[in-house]
């Protein structure tokens, strides 16, 4: 059992998939099976969660920004995606999987196609 977020917890069916979103930017067949290969979910995934997209309000209360990434999916993909975007501090990621209560093994198929999608997504958005 997991120690997933209290976002990761609600359902959202209005947003498109973390598939669909991965196959954007997915070039070749062996990565859209790859992606195809994975768990369906309907977990509301920010898809963008790192510290920096993460403030308080004026009443100490977190709120998330940038929600241009939103879509919904398993949970596995959003901690694999959050543990990629923390990859500058090995120590934060290892406690980051550590509190969701996931391994890097647990994480791996969607780390995979996070890497092979990543640089066709980052030339799309800059």
């Amino acid at each position: 059992m997991n120690n997933s977020g209290q976002l990761m917890q609600h359902n959202i069916d209005d947003v498109i998939s973390y598939k669909d979103f991965l196959k954007m930017f997915a070039t070749d067949e062996e990565t859209i099976a790859k992606i195809n290969a994975l768990a369906d979910g309907d977990c509301f995934i920010h898809g963008d969660l790192h510290l920096e997209n993460v403030m308080l309000d004026q009443n100490n209360q977190l709120v998330l920004i940038d929600m241009m990434n939103v879509c919904k999916g398993t949970e596995l993909y959003d901690v694999a995606r959050t543990y990629f975007l923390l990859s500058y501090d090995s120590n934060i990621q290892r406690k980051y999987l550590e509190k969701m209560g996931y391994s890097v093994e647990d994480i791996m198929p969607y780390l995979d196609v996070i890497l092979r999608v990543r640089e066709n997504e980052m030339s799309c958005i800059y």
